[in-house]
């Protein structure tokens, strides 16, 4: 199964920490990604994607989700 999570972390090197520690467990690199305003620095973490920026598999989930309630509703 795949899951998403989603982490609000405060400092780069607490962001810094959590990867490593995902790579620890088994996680690889490239199934992360960090996003951050243009003032964070985001070197050393994994870069997103412009797909990932975009998060077109969430807005797809929320449509799809949407659609289940209005025909629920119907």
């Amino acid at each position: 199964m795949v899951r998403r999570h989603y982490f609000l972390i405060p400092e780069r090197q607490l962001a810094l920490a959590v990867v490593e520690e995902l790579v620890d467990h088994g996680i690889d690199r490239e199934h992360m990604h960090a996003l951050g305003d243009k003032r964070t620095r985001l070197d050393d973490l994994p870069t997103a994607s412009l797909r990932q920026r975009n998060d077109t598999a969430q807005r797809l989930e929320k449509i799809g989700w949407n659609a289940n309630l209005a025909c629920f509703a119907l």
